[in-house]
């Protein structure tokens, strides 16, 4: 089996857990394996929020999985996972996770609605 046939079981409980620690009126979504941009636009639909402004650039990154959390007053939190199904990481694999938080910090100065 490869990282991705976990996806989905991963996100479940992982959502099971947050949610153990959160207040009752936080809602938890996911989406897997799409572009970050894709993405976004699935939880927007599935949370009935909007996460970011009109026309703000979201990167076309292929991500495994994001979570978004979103509180009673509709501010929303994304978690961002680079799965990796592996007995070790190579050079490459840490090379992509930099990439990615490289990424990530600049998803932090993006115009997200809160």
């Amino acid at each position: 089996m490869n990282e991705v046939s976990y996806y989905q079981e991963f996100s479940e409980k992982f959502s099971t857990y947050l949610q153990s620690y959160l207040p009752n009126d936080f809602k938890i979504y996911f989406s897997i394996n799409k572009t970050l941009d894709a993405i976004i636009s699935e939880l927007e639909l599935l949370s009935g929020t909007v996460i970011k402004e009109q026309g703000a650039y979201v990167p076309k990154l292929k991500v495994d999985i994001v979570f978004a959390i979103v509180n009673a007053a509709n501010e929303t939190r994304l978690i961002l996972i680079e799965a990796k199904y592996l007995s070790q990481l190579s050079l490459k694999d840490y090379s992509q996770l930099v990439g990615y938080l490289q990424v990530a910090k600049t998803i932090n100065r993006i115009t997200f609605i809160n």
